[in-house]
């Protein structure tokens, strides 16, 4: 069954790609973006995810340094010491109202110069007109590879592994997150996402199914770099993932 829905989701992303190649417009937005990123000065980068490990590590030692963030992490308490380079949202939720758009303001204000990675289908939506407007960054990535479930954590590696870091560190991805919400125990740092604490039986049978992707998504992704000059590190303190090369960096 993994194999045969590995072939009939590369040949839906194979579709997406044609179909995506006529658009000159969103090929543009992403040469754009490439053109823009100032080259990395160190191979190193941290992306901070937002697990419950997340309360019990130490992350004050990454001031200075290249740093990720993604979603809701920017309620974490170190946000603003930090200064994060990067933010990551590619949640559908950010355009259907569930997540406010008025997040990105919050961000600013903290971080002025952070620069927003999403995906290239939102530039050409007026939802976001406003914040680029106001001039804020913006970094659009392809995100279209729908069979691929590698979640905002595989989103902020490749862009890590797009503008040229090699040596790439995550944390707070304990990846249980859904097997708590189904047992009402906390599956993030900052707590629960309130969205998602009313769902039924049947709104699980996806996100089951899309939890297993998940993982042989990121076993693939893991496989696909494991000979290669890019290393990606996994320093979360527990979780499940095994796919990774584990190391202590904050504990």
């Amino acid at each position: 069954m993994i194999l045969k829905d590995d072939l009939i989701l590369s040949v839906i992303n194979r579709l997406i790609a044609i179909k995506n190649s006529f658009s000159f417009k969103r090929t543009n937005l992403l040469n754009k973006s490439k053109r823009s990123i100032t080259k990395p000065n160190s191979d190193e980068v941290y992306i901070i995810l937002n697990g419950p490990s997340l309360k019990n590590q130490d992350i004050s030692n990454l001031k200075g340094k290249d740093v990720i963030f993604v979603n809701r992490g920017f309620k974490h308490g170190l946000y603003e010491y930090l200064q994060p380079k990067y933010h990551v949202f590619i949640d559908p939720k950010m355009l259907t109202g569930e997540w406010p758009l008025n997040w990105l303001d919050e961000i600013v204000k903290m971080v002025p110069n952070i620069i927003f990675i999403m995906p290239v289908e939102w530039a050409i939506l007026d939802i976001l007109n406003p914040y680029i407007n106001k001039g804020y960054n913006f970094y659009w990535i392809d995100d279209s590879k729908k069979g691929e479930i590698l979640g905002v954590a595989g989103a902020a590696i490749k862009f890590a592994i797009e503008v040229g870091f090699t040596n790439i560190y995550f944390t707070g991805f304990d990846a249980n997150g859904l097997p708590n919400e189904m047992i009402k125990k906390v599956t993030h740092f900052y707590g629960h996402n309130e969205e998602n604490l009313n769902k039924s039986t049947e709104n699980y049978v996806q996100d089951l199914y899309m939890f297993s992707r998940h993982f042989r998504d990121l076993n693939r992704l893991a496989s696909k770099y494991k000979n290669s000059n890019i290393k990606i590190f996994n320093a979360t303190n527990g979780g499940l993932l095994d796919m990774f090369t584990r190391v202590s960096k904050f504990n």
